[in-house]
């Protein structure tokens, strides 16, 4: 998270000093790809996690 705001300060420092352009925010296309993210990242560990829930967990004290 604190990079994706160092690179939005980054990118307003930019637009504004550098290029002379005013910026534009596209709040909801920022909002879906962020729960997108978060909605992805999710899934994948719960599908990760979820064939070591199957396991007693003798056998993962084992693993160890």
């Amino acid at each position: 998270m604190l990079a994706l705001f160092l690179a939005w300060i980054a990118s307003i420092l930019i637009g504004k000093q550098v290029l002379e352009i005013e910026m534009s925010y596209p709040f909801f296309e920022y909002l879906f790809v962020y729960i997108f993210t978060i909605f992805a990242t999710t899934s994948v560990y719960y599908l990760n996690l979820r064939g070591e829930w199957k396991n007693p967990p003798v056998s993962f004290m084992k693993a160890i």
